[in-house]
């Protein structure tokens, strides 16, 4: 005969220790609501969009599961953030970059997210004074494009190409889309760019809106539709595609992550290093 069941001495102890010792809330009918089932789903549904991610401890692999590893690398290996040797890549300003072939997965064709942990210790000095951290696309007019960096254009109106580098007025910047001209982006005016300073960069766009954190901080946003349309270039890690403007960066950079959605500001939060 079939008995209802009822909780035993052991049972309903075990369930009291459940309730006690997780993040969680017990209902009467022993119902557990746990917050930490929450975070672990959420972590689980970002890292489903993960494209690419570059932890650069002590490799140069895609930990995010699509096989997108680096296959060229000059950077050095040095101390990351948390000051552990072997844990990012020193990139000089002037030859080093890393390179990983194109595929399917790094042409995100309805929004993306960028995030860089990167610690600036000088600024391009040719010509137009950009600094890439993250590029993808040969070069301005190209479709299919994203990248991510820093310069001193917006202290001179965009026309400063050929002009002295303002080293105290650098910005930080983010693009995605088809050409110069028709791509979404957005540059942060609030902060200007401090050598020898860990930053965490964050840059989304959700098909309609470009917004760029720092350090876990929405700093500034921009509202622009955009085309995308996949090509074939490969994406480069600490300079730009094109010979005429390579923009090396003269940094370090400890982690890079790029997801095919954008993500949301909370979890852009809890995902700053």
């Amino acid at each position: 005969m079939k008995k209802n069941f009822t909780f035993s001495h052991f049972s309903f102890a075990a369930f009291l220790l459940m309730c006690l010792f997780t993040t969680t809330s017990c209902n009467k009918d022993g119902v557990i609501q746990s917050q930490a089932h929450a975070t672990v789903a959420n972590n689980v549904r970002a890292k489903d969009n993960l494209v690419a991610w570059y932890t650069f401890d002590g490799d140069i692999k895609d930990h995010s599961g699509n096989g997108n590893d680096v296959t060229f690398n000059n950077a050095k290996p040095t101390a990351g953030k948390g000051g552990t040797s072997n844990t990012a890549y020193l990139f000089n300003g002037t030859s080093n970059y890393m390179s990983v072939p194109n595929s399917a997965s790094l042409n995100p064709s309805s929004g993306i997210t960028i995030i860089a942990v990167i610690q600036p210790l000088g600024f391009y000095q040719g010509e137009c004074h950009s600094n890439r951290v993250v590029s993808k696309g040969a070069d301005d007019n190209d479709n299919g494009r994203y990248n991510l960096g820093y310069d001193d254009q917006p202290y001179w109106q965009y026309q400063g190409c050929d002009a002295q580098v303002k080293e105290n007025k650098e910005s930080f910047y983010a693009s995605y889309g088809d050409g110069h001209g028709s791509a979404a982006g957005v540059t942060d005016l609030a902060i200007h760019v401090k050598q020898g300073k860990w930053y965490t960069l964050a840059y989304t766009f959700d098909g309609k809106r470009s917004t760029f954190y720092v350090n876990g901080m929405a700093q500034a946003s921009s509202v622009k539709s955009t085309s995308f349309t996949p090509d074939n270039n490969p994406l480069l890690i600490g300079k730009n595609q094109d010979p005429n403007f390579p923009y090396y960066l003269n940094g370090i950079i400890d982690d890079i992550k790029i997801y095919d959605t954008a993500l949301s500001q909370q979890k852009i939060q809890s995902l700053n290093q």
